[in-house]
């Protein structure tokens, strides 16, 4: 198995009621989370080097051995970057939590990313908690300043578009990238909820309103590549990868593949009980307590690393990583190099 990336979701409890959460069945009704030492066995039967570890739930923060957790999968697995999303509505927690990572990980590059889905109360009624912009924005606030102390923190905001708050997206965008305290990512995603669930017709945009999204993200994109990389060159070539992913989510939400998903090579998802799936929205295809805790011996037994799947979806974690491994992109998505020129001219 050639595992480069690796989601785990370390807790199913969470003090946020998103409205779109696809794991929001399973909030605080598993008592059975892996143990500490459970996922220090785990990193030590992977014997890979792990490009990313993205931590999912619940609310992350909530895990007290979190940093711990990091930690282990830090020294056996030559981890160098770990995606940590919050909902930022404990701020000390949070901010004692992102500390403590950076203290016990010292050459990571975390990407802790608060979720903002819009403005005060469109906010406040996507994240299904009264009061919970204010908490968050003053959490973004509190990491700026650690940021000031750790360089290798990375600070995003995460909005999830739905109905609720597409109309204000282009507000909220704009009133983001114009903090004093500009955050250094602003990652822009469509609603993922499983098919047929009763909330499809209240959340989800059409294709047509996700490529205006899509639209207004872009200048916007540009600037944060500009910032990240202090480059012209590497500004847009970042810019560029950004096009190109965002031509894939437009396609996939129309249902339409033009890469191959990369997820059974590369890619595992570990429940917060154990049960391993290639895909958040495949079925499990184990537990990994089942195996040793070993999912190299799992995906022998399971024959998994050789599976087909034909579906196309607008997940980052898996589109993302399918991009760096596919051998068709270039050609597949030659337009986005064109109209990236374009823009460079309208930006002149």
């Amino acid at each position: 198995m050639k595992l480069k990336y690796l989601i785990l979701f370390v807790t199913v409890q969470c003090n946020s009621r998103c409205v779109m959460c696809f794991n929001y069945n399973l909030n605080a009704v598993n008592t059975n989370e892996l143990t500490l030492e459970e996922y220090r066995k785990i990193a030590k039967n992977l014997k890979s080097e792990l490009k990313s570890l993205m931590i999912s739930g619940g609310e992350p923060s909530l895990r007290r051995d979190l940093p711990e957790i990091c930690k282990i999968f830090y020294e056996h697995c030559n981890l160098k970057k770990i995606y940590l999303p919050l909902n930022g509505l404990d701020k000390e927690k949070t901010i004692n939590i992102v500390e403590k990572i950076l203290l016990l990980c010292p050459n990571i590059q975390l990407n802790a990313g608060l979720s903002v889905n819009g403005i005060g109360e469109i906010h406040d009624t996507q994240c299904g908690i009264s009061g919970s912009f204010s908490k968050v924005m003053s959490t973004h606030e509190a990491l700026s300043k650690l940021s000031e102390q750790f360089t290798n923190l990375k600070r995003g905001v995460i909005t999830t578009v739905t109905k609720i708050n597409i109309n204000q997206l282009e507000e909220l965008v704009n009133y983001i990238y114009n903090l004093p305290s500009r955050p250094d990512y602003h990652d822009i995603m469509v609603c993922r909820i499983q098919a047929g669930s009763k909330t499809d017709k209240e959340l989800l945009i059409s294709p047509s309103e996700y490529e205006n999204a899509l639209h207004i993200a872009d200048k916007y994109l540009y600037f944060y590549g500009k910032k990240k990389y202090n480059s012209f060159f590497l500004g847009n070539i970042g810019y560029i990868r950004h096009k190109i992913l965002n031509h894939i989510y437009l396609n996939a939400y129309k249902n339409k593949r033009i890469i191959n998903c990369k997820a059974p090579e590369f890619i595992r998802v570990i429940e917060a009980d154990g049960r391993v799936r290639i895909c958040e929205l495949k079925d499990e295809v184990g537990n990994i307590r089942d195996y040793n805790y070993d999912l190299n011996k799992m995906d022998i037994d399971l024959n998994i690393s050789s599976k087909k799947v034909n579906c196309a979806c607008t997940h980052p974690c898996f589109v993302a990583p399918s991009l760096r491994y596919s051998s068709n992109i270039i050609k597949s998505c030659t337009s986005i190099l064109v109209d990236n020129l374009n823009f460079q001219k309208v930006m002149r």
